[in-house]
């Protein structure tokens, strides 16, 4: 029997797994712009995936990720795992850059 933390409406991590790949696809300068200026942190894409999810989802900043540490499937998406994710400031940076 899975952990209730483990279980993810289909739709949804399907959304999380399409917007992930789309995300990645793009090169273009306002992606790049998502993270930090000066280089350091979470790759663009990441930051993307995680504001369309708090979009989507109609949460908050600390929620959305407060919710995606905790999806196994979320975390392999993103390549993270617990206590990589960045803080909700970082995320709400990212939000105001794009």
């Amino acid at each position: 029997m899975k952990r209730e933390s483990n279980v993810m409406p289909n739709t949804l991590f399907r959304f999380v797994r399409q917007v992930a790949s789309l995300a990645q696809k793009l090169t273009d300068a306002a992606l790049m712009e998502l993270s930090d200026p000066a280089g350091n942190g979470f790759a663009g894409w990441k930051h993307a995936v995680l504001l369309y999810l708090r979009e989507h989802m109609s949460a908050e900043y600390k929620e959305v990720l407060d919710w995606a540490e905790e999806m196994e499937r979320v975390r392999a998406v993103l390549n993270l795992q617990r206590g990589e994710f960045p803080a909700p400031s970082t995320l709400c940076k990212a939000f105001k850059r794009a």
